[in-house]
């Protein structure tokens, strides 16, 4: 991701945007409290399943005044992330150790999943750790802490396996 003074831009999954009737999105962070951050959605791309929002400061003056701390101040708070460049290779990363963050539906803090690369499927990495609803869109470590994937989608009939888009199909776009 990349960094601008006056927009920021944050990665989700396309199906987490797609019920928006407009472009334009609310975006909330349980640490924030009730202030809400409006965001564009820019690009969404539904067979790989990721969407990138911007985040600009004209956009959200609202947060000096409901939290009394500039944009820039409030993004602080919400930490880049390092991705990976490189894709996945299941012959010699199978059965490595992954962790998943996420907001769970109706839940004010995160929730986080461990579990192991267990293959591909298409464009997404399986992992065999179940991920809470509505954790889609949340970011997928490798043991290193850097961003593999993004979580996508779980089965409640599968038990405990998970799909995450991988971070290298959605650079190439």
């Amino acid at each position: 991701p990349r960094e601008f003074s006056h927009k920021r831009f944050l990665l989700t999954n396309a199906h987490v945007v797609e019920g928006s009737s407009t472009r334009r999105i609310n975006i909330s962070f349980p640490h924030l409290g009730n202030t809400v951050i409006w965001g564009t959605v820019i690009l969404a791309c539904r067979s790989l399943d990721f969407a990138v929002v911007e985040v600009v400061a004209e956009n959200n003056l609202h947060m000096e005044k409901e939290l009394g701390q500039s944009f820039n101040e409030v993004f602080k708070t919400i930490p880049f992330v390092k991705m990976s460049s490189n894709p996945v290779n299941t012959c010699t990363t199978l059965a490595t150790d992954v962790l998943a963050i996420g907001y769970p539906l109706d839940s004010s803090d995160a929730h986080i999943s461990t579990g192991c690369i267990s293959g591909k499927h298409e464009h997404y990495l399986q992992i065999n750790g179940s991920i809470n609803s509505g954790n889609s869109g949340g970011p997928l470590f490798d043991t290193s802490g850097t961003c593999i994937g993004i979580n996508a989608a779980s089965f409640e009939e599968s038990e405990g396996i998970t799909l995450a888009v991988e971070w290298s199909h959605v650079i190439t776009m």
